[in-house]
């Protein structure tokens, strides 16, 4: 190494030259790369001792390195035009106060923007819209306020598929507009449903489509082992297709899939129908454990899961269902307690346990308000 510190440069102490080399390891660079940087001059040096460090658009990745932190005389460090992410190290926050507004990294915003942005389908360049990495206040349809993204606009980009977690790290976003897109807005993961209800009128997006619904079905029916000549029957009219049910609206409001010799899991995209009030799918060959996501299914009034291999617990979120009225789990391989939470379904008018190892705890909730309420006549276990 002392070698290559004297050839690179001699004005240099050996000490802060160890010190780049150690850095540029951090961010997978090795010895011959910090050279080359040398050689450009995009190290500044006064009486031995770093002052300037300009390591930007070097396709860096990872965090700043704390190990600069030690270099006592260096005033600017720019490491713009990376994909640098946030360090929790003290000393890199030490060196960040020490520098204000020469302390130059990317805002993770423009990290956060550009990994949803190709998650929903995106091309960088397009997004870049001709301004280059750096400059992420001129990429198409975001506005910047003090280095945080505050608005989105993404109307008609041809998106597909669900709108990704990664959007709920930009902080200081108020407003979003994804209208014109085909992407699933019925029901969003519990994060993304989050930021939703924060933004409120400001979170803009396409109602919930017949095409969604398509979406949804045609991934459930196939990854419980079905066909889809056998789901559609040759035909793209949902209405027409095996077991399914339409509102008025043209969604999806009945699922009958019985006797299918269907096998797999419970898809957890089925809480993408949130206009769903009748879920069949008994006398097949499921496994596994019932998703908690079919709590986010408000509208369900009736399950129908028995005769299959299911395991597990009854998942707790089954008590978020209050118009459930009839719930059929019987002949499974389930255990444990029956969650207290399902004493809230107060619209329940049947439901069977039997064929089980599922326990109700006396004196609890669930059976003062079910259990007692329903009888021997309406409840089975």
């Amino acid at each position: 190494m002392i070698g290559n510190w004297k050839k690179a440069n001699l004005e240099m102490s050996e000490f802060n030259y160890k010190v780049l080399v150690r850095a540029a390891k951090v961010f997978g660079k090795d010895e011959s790369w910090v050279v080359e940087t040398l050689n450009k001059k995009l190290i500044k040096t006064e009486d031995r001792n770093i002052v300037e460090i300009n390591w930007s658009e070097q396709g860096l990745q990872g965090v700043v390195p704390y190990q600069l932190a030690v270099l006592g005389s260096l005033r600017k460090l720019d490491l713009s035009g990376n994909e640098i992410s946030p360090s929790s190290a003290q000393e890199v926050n030490d060196l960040q106060a020490r520098l204000g507004g020469n302390f130059i990294v990317d805002s993770q915003d423009k990290v956060t923007v550009m990994t949803v942005w190709e998650h929903l389908g995106g091309e960088r360049s397009i997004l870049e819209n001709g301004a280059g990495p750096t400059e992420y206040s001129k990429w198409l349809g975001l506005k910047v306020s003090g280095g945080y993204i505050v608005e989105i606009d993404w109307k008609n980009r041809g998106f597909e598929g669900e709108v990704p977690d990664e959007i709920v790290n930009l902080p200081q976003l108020s407003k979003i507009d994804l209208r014109g897109n085909s992407l699933i807005t019925g029901r969003m993961s519990s994060l993304v449903e989050g930021l939703r209800t924060r933004l409120g009128s400001k979170f803009l997006c396409d109602p919930p489509s017949i095409e969604q619904d398509k979406n949804v079905i045609e991934v459930c029916f196939l990854s419980l082992g079905g066909s889809i000549d056998v789901l559609t029957k040759g035909s793209p009219d949902l209405k027409t297709w095996l077991g399914i049910k339409l509102s008025s609206e043209n969604r999806v409001t009945s699922i009958h899939w019985p006797s299918l010799k269907l096998k797999g899991t419970i898809p957890c995209h089925l809480e993408q129908l949130d206009s769903l009030t009748y879920l069949n799918l008994q006398h097949n060959s499921i496994v596994f454990n019932i998703p908690k996501e079919i709590g986010g299914l408000k509208s369900l009034k009736e399950i129908y899961l028995a005769n299959n291999r299911l395991t597990g617990n009854l998942p707790k979120e089954l008590g978020g269902l209050h118009n459930l009225e009839v719930l059929d789990v019987s002949n499974n391989s389930l255990d444990g307690e029956v969650p207290e939470e399902l004493g809230k379904c107060g619209a329940l008018k049947r439901v069977s346990l039997i064929g089980n190892r599922l326990k109700v705890r006396g004196g609890g909730e669930f059976d003062e308000k079910v259990k007692k309420k329903l009888g021997e006549e309406r409840f089975w276990i």
